[in-house]
């Protein structure tokens, strides 16, 4: 499966939308790959 996120809008929540669909696909026992091309990363940070 693959899930992208995305919008111009700065502070969509992006980010923590991403996260969190991440962790809950690897607490489930799915293999997870998130990648952030956000200069700033704030996927990083949660």
């Amino acid at each position: 499966m693959i899930v992208a996120i995305a919008s111009q809008h700065g502070g969509a929540g992006r980010a923590v939308l991403a996260s969190q669909l991440a962790l809950l696909r690897a607490r489930a026992g799915r293999r997870v790959l998130l990648l952030d091309t956000d200069p700033r990363g704030g996927a990083c940070a949660w």
